[in-house]
């Protein structure tokens, strides 16, 4: 769901997920909670749980992950397939980074169309409820959308940006955009710019 409530404690950023805690601050950076902090986080947010993660980028299979990306997006050298989705978006589609304004504009009929694909317990956000969302998106979020021929937004990405690093927080792609490999050119087209540049 775009959008959650979001606020710091103890120097890191966290977000309410599903009724419980857990960091919006970069997975490599360990808040070091103590059990007390734990649990007086727990309290003064009135949450379930607080989880977190540690000991980041071990060797040892653990049962929680993230997709880490460190090297250069180099064209060349990504898997023939993926080469050809791009290649095919690249014809319809352009890509490129914009405004909370821009999101704000024309973001939820995105949004909506998405959020038909999904079966879910959520409800869909009214446009009020989306405009709240994204406005209340911390600063540190940036925004990257896909427009069509007729430079129509059919994709949009959040992503937080901070520590040295980017998290993709969420995408939201129309179906039918998503049919002909939009992903794979948002994805190739963020990956150049946070990457390589």
């Amino acid at each position: 769901m775009i959008g959650y409530d979001a606020f710091f404690y103890n120097g890191f950023l966290w977000r309410v997920h599903q009724g419980c805690l857990v960091p919006l601050s970069m997975p490599h950076l360990d808040p070091q909670l103590s059990n007390r902090d734990a649990k007086d986080l727990i309290r003064h947010r009135r949450a379930p749980m607080v989880r977190w993660e540690s000991h980041f980028d071990q060797a040892d299979c653990g049962a929680w992950w993230h997709v880490i990306k460190d090297k250069p997006e180099v064209f060349e050298n990504l898997e023939k397939k993926v080469r050809y989705m791009i290649r095919r978006a690249a014809k319809r589609f352009t890509v490129q980074a914009c405004s909370r304004d821009s999101i704000l504009r024309d973001g939820y009929a995105v949004y909506r169309s998405a959020f038909s694909r999904y079966k879910t317990f959520e409800s869909l956000y009214s446009a009020e409820e989306f405009y709240k969302a994204v406005m209340d998106l911390p600063q540190e979020t940036e925004f990257w959308a896909v427009f069509d021929s007729d430079l129509k937004m059919v994709a949009f990405s959040e992503n937080l940006v901070a520590n040295d690093a980017c998290f993709y927080v969420s995408m939201w792609l129309e179906p039918e955009a998503m049919k002909e490999f939009s992903a794979y050119l948002l994805f190739h087209e963020m990956n150049k710019y946070y990457l390589n540049e």
